[in-house]
């Protein structure tokens, strides 16, 4: 999985720990040419030409009303306060498995601490971490 990693989320931990887990190809957005201060709608297109998934926690102004799905090559929206590098890697790693492999690229992915919701343009898929023990395993702290 190609991830792009927002400015809102580059805390080296982050990066270093995505960068870890052979899975991800990980770069920051300076890392593909952009500032700090690119608009998000930029960021969002530059999603299909750098052929990646935006990673991102700014779920106000980057989301699935604003950016339908199908229309970027994919955004993934972590919705916690916590923004340490294990707390979000376990939930990315989620994201990995058969059930949900392949409804990121392309679509949004909203991660929150029990559950991850994934629109795409025909469906919304929600996975309860809860419910599937081989996703809980990767989530909850051991």
């Amino acid at each position: 999985m190609k991830i792009m990693v927002d400015q809102c989320l580059v805390k080296k931990s982050i990066v270093t720990s995505l960068e870890k887990v052979s899975a991800f190809n990980t770069k920051t957005i300076e890392e593909l040419g952009y500032r700090h201060d690119t608009a998000d709608s930029v960021l969002v297109q530059g999603t299909k030409s750098h052929r990646r998934i935006l990673l991102t926690k700014n779920f106000k102004d980057i989301n699935e009303r604003k950016y339908p799905p199908c229309n970027h090559g994919g955004i993934i929206i972590v919705h916690a306060q916590e923004t340490e590098a294990d707390y979000i890697i376990r939930r990315i790693k989620a994201l990995l498995k058969p059930a949900t492999k392949n409804k990121v690229k392309g679509h949004v992915t909203h991660l929150y601490k029990e559950r991850m919701v994934i629109y795409t343009h025909k469906e919304t898929i929600e996975v309860n971490f809860d419910e599937n023990p081989e996703i809980r395993k990767l989530v909850k702290k051991r």
